[in-house]
Parts: C-alpha cells; structure tokens; sequence
C-alpha cells in the first residue's frame, strides 16, 4: 500500500525530550550511517540494536506504544518493528531521495519527530508531498515503495526517530 499516515502529537513534549536525552546520553554510541555521502551529510545516527527486545529502562514505554499505535493506525496485525534508529541531524545535514531497501524485509517506514526548534529539515515524498516537521509527529509511509528524503536543515538541530517495519515472523 502506499498509504500515507500522519498522526499528530503523537508522543508528548516530555517523551520527545526523553528520547533525544536517551541519544545525548548515549551518543558515544553514535556513528555516521553506513550510506555513503552524499545520502546524508554530517548525519549521526544511533542504532537501537534488535529494536523489539531493546530493554532499555527509559525506552520499553516508547517501544511498546509505537508498536500497539502503529498496529492500531495501519489496521495491519501482521507486522513487527525490525530496527531503529535515533537521528541527530545537524545544520547543514540532508538526505537525498530514496527507497528504504537496506532489509529486504522492509514493508513500512515510520519516523517520528522529537523536535521543531530548527529551520528547513522537511521530508519529501516523490508523490509531491512535504511533511514538515513537528515535535511529537508520527509519519507512517511505505519507504520501499515512495521516493522520499529530508530537506537541508538550515538552522539549528533536528532529532528524529525511525523505526522499519517487517511482516511479523511470530505464527
């Protein structure tokens, strides 16, 4: 399906600014994605390894509402998180247009926004669509079947959260 699905205020002030002090706290971790340039630019990103069991203390709350709300929002029981990441985007930093298919087991793409304090950093979809920013936001797409990139971030500091969806393996 390509389905686009945006849902509002999806995580709260507070638990924006807890995942984006999760990657300060955490972000030795941090390293340049494995695209090579000029996919992204001065990009760090902090995999959150075997994202389902990731058992965090400050992130089983995030993981288990993300997955309960996307289930519920692309009325799809089927799937499973597969892995995410924690971006830090900073001034200057972009992503080119693309399909999601480092996994070939990708069917579903979300990225939430933990914040809105910085200029530019829109996401593009090769369907026309600009989805700009906003702390809290939940965007839900197929990234292996929609063209989509981030726009130059102009001023300032963009964090995000992606997460890659798969069929579930659970029978």
């Amino acid at each position: 399906k390509n389905n686009i699905i945006i849902s509002n205020n999806f995580f709260s002030d507070i638990e924006c600014d807890s995942l984006i002090e999760l990657y300060e706290r955490q972000k030795h971790m941090a390293k340049p994605p494995k695209h090579k340039p000029p996919k992204h630019n001065n990009v760090s990103a902090m995999p959150i390894y075997r994202y389902p069991n990731y058992e965090n203390r400050h992130f089983t709350h995030f993981r288990k509402k993300l997955h309960k709300s996307v289930l519920n929002l692309t009325k799809q029981n089927d799937i499973e998180p597969d892995w995410g990441i924690l971006y830090k985007w900073p001034e200057g930093s972009y992503h080119d247009p693309h399909y999601d298919t480092a996994s070939e087991k990708t069917i579903l793409t979300t990225v939430a926004y933990l914040n809105d304090n910085f200029t530019g950093g829109a996401t593009y979809l090769g369907c026309g669509t600009k989805i700009a920013p906003q702390k809290g936001r939940l965007l839900i797409f197929n990234g292996n079947k929609i063209l989509h990139g981030v726009e130059p971030i102009q001023e300032g500091e963009r964090y995000s959260f992606s997460v890659w969806w798969k069929k579930s393996e659970k029978k």
